[in-house]
């Protein structure tokens, strides 16, 4: 409750008494009192142009990076693997009781098959986040680990599912929200939050096809504990008409996303005026020490003079207090 609270007071300033902000606090509340909300927050914009990732595959590797969804929080190691052969190792893992000495196991495998030299030595107390990283280094532990507890090598390659497809990966982020809904004896919410879609489909129709389908599957699986939340600079059916030529059916993409908002570009303006430049009463002290002490003064620099038809706000002058407010844009 603490932390929806202060989340909702980073979203709406204590000015903001209308109506229907006290409504939508109204269910905010009702919402964080009912359910434990967990976001998954992908930032599509770092995968762009990288061909090798699906959707699917990045969508898994965040959810994996979550400790609050994982369960996986301590002084080893945060959250689950973004390599997604350790991860489905450690979440097996996490089930044998080798799991707590996890670090000092590993640390033993290390000693055994590395050289003394220096070159060679890893970090002991933090070789469990190495392991996670690095592919060179977790071929060689994780095998001996299962085996360790298995007697066994057979069946290690068996842990991860041979296809990282939508409904696998649906189908793994619902177990992981039942296995904490039962831990925290609360309905738990998961909700994916996909942001830059239409930059990351650019021209790729399979990334359509393949985030229809996994909108499908968050229906048809999740059904409704799971909520897809995608966000994107334009309707995609307006950036790329040219699939059409595909066959794709764009009434398909909005059935599975009903509920679309658009963002005016006027309300921008007051978005980066809330959010961005907003500061306290000592930033505001601090910049306005910094344009009176500025050798160009903005009120002479940034103003056009012997204007002819002025516009609103004016070109010819500069409001201080709007400055300050505004500044360094």
């Amino acid at each position: 409750q603490t932390r929806s609270d202060e989340v909702w007071s980073n979203l709406v300033p204590d000015s903001s008494t209308t109506r229907d902000l006290d409504t939508l606090r109204t269910r905010w509340e009702s919402v964080h009192s009912e359910y434990h909300v967990i976001p998954v927050s992908v930032n599509l914009l770092k995968y762009q142009g990288q061909k090798q990732r699906s959707f699917s595959e990045i969508v898994l590797r965040h959810a994996h990076q979550n400790p609050i969804l994982t369960g996986v929080d301590d002084s080893i190691s945060t959250g689950l693997s973004t390599q997604l052969d350790v991860a489905y190792f450690e979440d097996w893992y996490q089930t044998t009781e080798a799991w707590p000495e996890r670090q000092k196991r590993a640390v033993s495998v290390v000693e055994e098959v590395t050289s003394k030299q220096p070159r060679y030595e890893w970090k002991s107390d933090r070789l469990w986040t190495d392991v996670q990283q690095y592919s060179a280094l977790s071929d060689v532990v994780l095998p001996q680990l299962f085996e360790d507890v298995t007697g066994t090598r057979d069946g290690y390659t068996d842990l991860q599912p041979s296809d990282i497809d939508p409904e696998e990966v649906v189908s793994r982020l619902e177990s992981l929200r039942q296995e904490r809904e039962e831990e925290i004896e609360k309905p738990v919410k998961l909700v994916l939050l996909l942001d830059e879609v239409s930059l990351f489909i650019g021209t790729d129709f399979e990334r359509l096809t393949e985030l229809q389908t996994l909108a499908e599957n968050v229906d048809d699986i999740g059904d409704g504990d799971i909520q897809l939340v995608a966000t994107a600079q334009a309707k995609i059916e307006d950036v790329q008409p040219k699939f059409a030529a595909h066959g794709a059916d764009f009434s398909i993409v909005k059935d599975r996303f009903p509920h679309r908002y658009q963002l005016p570009s006027k309300h921008v303006g007051d978005i980066a005026k809330r959010r961005l430049f907003k500061k306290s009463a000592t930033g505001e002290q601090k910049i306005q020490r910094i344009l009176d002490d500025a050798d160009v003064k903005p009120a002479e620099s940034l103003v056009y003079n012997e204007i002819k038809q002025n516009t609103k706000p004016p070109l010819d002058a500069v409001d201080e207090e709007e400055l300050v407010e505004f500044y360094p844009f």
